[in-house]
């Protein structure tokens, strides 16, 4: 059964079914759709998962969670840091990254102390925090900017397209004779 977020007249959100009868009751104050079994919800100010049933996979004891798990885990914020947590709401992987984005192939870029690296699912460094930024992993390689300039990673921080350029716009990286080079993309 697909449930949906639905706002009452009081403001509360819930969840209901196909027919639009309750099946959550709307007590919550922001609830997000259910994805991978589980929906965050606010309640009494702070952040929580619930399972379909209506019952706390997560307790609400937190400031900022994302809204949605990505490989087993969902980042929260705590304290002015940024970590993961696991399904079961236990801390995967301690708050102390400035910023982080979702798991993606295996590994998270996230900043720490204002630079750019890649964790593994256990927190060690996939991608050492050198860089001035790094866009997410697709097809094994990420987007890297080092002292100004752009090339592209792998996924354990070696250089998949050397960084010489300044601008990238109308450009994709390609495998050709197992060489990643850059081509004009045409949209």
């Amino acid at each position: 059964m697909k449930l949906q977020v639905k706002q009452d007249t009081e403001g509360k959100y819930g969840f209901v079914d196909s027919h639009g009868h309750w099946v959550i009751e709307p007590i919550f104050e922001e609830a997000d759709e259910f994805v991978e079994r589980l929906a965050r919800v606010k309640y009494k100010g702070n952040y929580g998962f619930i399972n379909p049933d209506g019952t706390w996979a997560i307790q609400p004891i937190w400031e900022e969670p994302d809204y949605a798990f990505n490989e087993g885990v969902v980042w929260f914020y705590r304290g002015g840091k940024y970590g993961f947590l696991n399904r079961d709401g236990s801390i995967a992987i301690n708050p102390i990254y400035d910023s982080v984005y979702s798991f993606n192939e295996g590994v998270a870029v996230v900043e720490y102390n204002g630079k750019y690296g890649a964790i593994n699912h256990d927190g060690s460094w996939a991608v050492k925090p050198i860089f001035d930024n790094i866009e997410l992993f697709v097809n094994g390689i990420a987007q890297a900017t080092l002292n100004g300039l752009i090339g592209f990673i792998y996924r354990n921080g070696s250089w998949a397209i050397q960084p010489k350029y300044t601008k990238l716009r109308g450009y994709k990286p390609v495998a050709l004779n197992n060489k990643w080079e850059l081509i004009e993309s045409h949209h």
